[in-house]
């Protein structure tokens, strides 16, 4: 059935009009105070079809190098994107073409730790960019907080993504430089286990097939240099200086702060309901308007959706009052430990006085909106015997402080990042299954390259998020 004639915004059209629709965007918090003035966005009165299927009054934000533009009257969110597009056909906006000499502008939604590292990354390069974030910056709730995470080079799950681990130390340098917050702490890292297990023998062949500086040692050497460790004869260990621990609320915040300043725009207490793909725009509707762009980029963690082949793990993180300068930075390493099926890791004091000790893997699937976020004696204990076999001295300390995280695991652990299949305008970053965050920054770069260029230099056939398909 085709759309009926467009119907003008009223009676009360005019300046009246534009003030009222300016004021209430101001209060929603979808026209910064001052930014009309400056000349960035302009309110207009727009012709838009009206219908019997009408949605909710929202405000639609144009995201584009020109005027933004609001929309006050009822349109379902696909009438929208059908006027949207005839509009910008007419416009001296460019259309999304991937091409090299086409800046699009983009909605990233979801503005964790990939969420900000792609903001930064496009921004860096002139794409107008906005940012939507359900929760606040630095929030507790998806998989980028918890004072400390492992960075490491000597990459048991394949050696494949070493190329981008050293493209992330490097970014992550650039970053700490021009934020001057300290992000990353080399500690070294120590990945323990039998010789012939499957962690030990990736950790084994990325060091060699990439040449990473290393040191083998035998278990006797090991409880040499580390007497904090229990470990049976036959294990071994593998030491990389380069490893060491990222401040994850700091990475966050930096990279925000570094998108914020080169012009990316960014929401808070947004959430996201239904993202509709209509010729070249792509509309994300969420609980307070609808945003239009050129693409957009899924970067939502848990929250993924749009049928992404993925599953969310409850984990939990848990720190153990370090009762002597035995775990301090300098004395003590992070490390891993393949122990049979399970894996355990843990780093040294930072951010607080105790040993983050955790279970790698092994947690309920949930849904992020229902997962159980309290702590219980179940969790800890999980983590308390594996540490009094293998971590006496930290097995009977004192539970500091615990955390919910969640995983957003693939059926392969490796991640999802590229164009969503059958929607060009569409990109994803997710699925990172719980070793994703020490790659935000590459991630980033990635991802620009992709939604400006329709390429990457970066090797990602790994990681195509169409290889579940069929």
């Amino acid at each position: 059935m085709p759309d009926p004639a467009p119907s003008r915004l009223g009676a009360r059209d005019g300046q009246e009009q534009v003030q009222e629709v300016e004021e209430r965007a101001r209060r929603t918090g979808t026209l910064p105070e001052g930014q009309r003035d400056a000349g960035k966005i302009e309110v207009r009165q727009l012709e838009i079809p009206l219908g019997d299927e009408a949605a909710h009054v929202k405000p639609v934000v144009l995201v584009a190098d020109g005027p933004r533009c609001q929309l006050t009257r009822l349109c379902t969110p696909r009438r929208i994107a059908r006027f949207v597009r005839r509009r910008l056909r007419s416009s001296s906006r460019r259309p999304f073409s991937g091409q090299d000499d086409v800046v699009p502008d983009v909605i990233v939604v979801g503005v964790g730790v990939m969420g900000a590292a792609v903001l930064h990354r496009l921004a860096a390069r002139g794409v107008a960019a906005l940012g939507i974030e359900q929760f606040q910056i630095g929030h507790t709730h998806g998989s980028s907080h918890g004072r400390s995470r492992v960075i490491r080079k000597a990459y048991y799950e394949d050696p494949r993504y070493v190329p981008l681990l050293e493209r992330a130390y490097v970014l992550w340098g650039e970053l700490e430089a021009s934020s001057g917050e300290t992000l990353l702490v080399r500690t070294g890292c120590l990945h323990l286990g039998p010789r012939d297990h499957e962690g030990m023998a990736g950790v084994l062949a990325s060091v060699g097939q990439h040449g990473l500086a290393h040191e083998l040692l035998d278990a006797a050497e090991v409880r040499r240099r580390y007497p904090q460790f229990r470990i049976a004869d036959g294990d071994v260990g593998v030491f990389e200086s380069d490893g060491g621990i990222l401040a994850p609320e700091r990475c966050v915040v930096a990279q925000v702060a570094a998108a914020r300043g080169l012009g990316a725009q960014i929401v808070e207490g947004e959430r996201v309901v239904d993202v509709l793909v209509e010729g070249d725009s792509v509309v994300v509707e969420t609980d307070r308007a609808l945003h239009v762009a050129g693409a957009a980029v899924l970067t939502q963690g848990s929250w993924l959706g749009r049928g992404m082949p993925v599953t969310v793990e409850r984990q939990v993180q848990l720190w153990f009052e370090a009762r002597s300068d035995a775990f301090a930075i300098g004395r003590f390493p992070v490390f891993m430990h393949f122990a049979g099926d399970q894996i355990f890791y843990g780093l040294p004091p930072f951010g607080l006085p105790a040993l983050k000790l955790c279970r790698h893997h092994g947690g309920p699937t949930v849904h992020p909106d229902t997962v159980g976020r309290d702590v219980t004696a179940g969790d800890e204990e999980h983590v308390r015997a594996w540490a009094r076999e293998h971590l006496p001295e930290a097995a009977g300390a004192r539970l500091l402080d615990a955390k919910v995280c969640l995983y957003t695991n693939t059926a392969d652990a490796n991640f999802l990042i590229g164009p969503v299949p059958g929607e060009e305008r569409l990109f994803v970053a997710g699925g990172f299954s719980g070793h994703g965050f020490k790659f935000a920054p590459v991630v980033g770069e990635i991802i620009a390259d992709l939604v400006i260029r329709g390429r990457t230099l970066h090797d990602i056939r790994l990681f195509n998020p169409g290889r579940f398909e069929g």
